[in-house]
């Protein structure tokens, strides 16, 4: 397997003024200093840093099998060929990935699987495959990383396993039912195909700009 500090601080007196040290200015140190003076047996007031909290990168989680079956082409496609509904899963959530901000990662149930020992970790274009180990389940799987990487990323998991969506808050993660999984894909879909088509018309008008009368007279007569 393969999903975003400044301080500022003032600076001190001396270090603004550190020339007036010289034996010639020591008389005129007085002058230099700021108006607010600290009180006797008061401590001296840190000047406040601010710092930009570091964007985590964001990962989505997907149960494979779980999204499957909740998806009404997909678990239907699913009675039929099993293999052929992971495909087409995979194929959408790759779609969807160059579309979103997400480092995305598909686990499936594998713990039926005898004599796998780790899990297997594949890459499908621009997204991670797992299959779990013999007896690890996926859900296993997603609450173990979510657990682990916590801190360090910023977790959605997709499922509706509605056990997992409750262990899945408990380690500050993000949730997406598959149906709102689903939306997203299919909003992310049809706001690519209408960017393309927009894009298409345009090159069209350019192209049509370019040409003489003469040109564009041969190509219509032509079709």
């Amino acid at each position: 397997v393969g999903t975003m500090c400044a301080v500022v601080a003032e600076a001190d007196d001396d270090d603004d003024y550190s020339y007036l040290n010289t034996t010639g200015n020591i008389g005129k140190r007085r002058g230099w200093n700021r108006k607010a003076i600290v009180q006797r047996g008061e401590k001296p007031r840190t000047p406040p840093t601010h710092r930009r909290e570091e964007q985590r990168e964001k990962y989505l989680l997907v149960d494979g099998y779980n999204v499957i079956h909740a998806w009404d082409d997909l678990k239907e496609i699913a009675a039929e060929n099993m293999g052929v509904a992971r495909t087409r899963l995979l194929d959408a959530l790759s779609s969807f990935q160059g579309l979103s901000q997400y480092r995305i990662i598909v686990v499936f149930d594998a713990y039926r699987v005898e004599g796998r020992q780790i899990e297997e970790i594949i890459d499908y274009h621009n997204i991670h495959v797992v299959y779990t180990k013999e007896a690890q389940t996926a859900d296993e799987y997603i609450e173990k990383f979510a657990y682990d990487h916590q801190k360090k990323y910023a977790i959605t998991v997709a499922t509706s396993d509605g056990l997992q969506q409750v262990i899945i808050r408990g380690a500050g993660s993000s949730l997406l039912s598959a149906r709102e999984l689903k939306e997203a894909v299919d909003i992310a879909r049809q706001t690519s195909e209408a960017a393309y088509r927009k894009n298409q018309r345009a090159r069209r008008v350019s192209l049509d700009e370019t040409l003489t009368p003469e040109v564009q007279q041969q190509l219509e007569d032509l079709k």
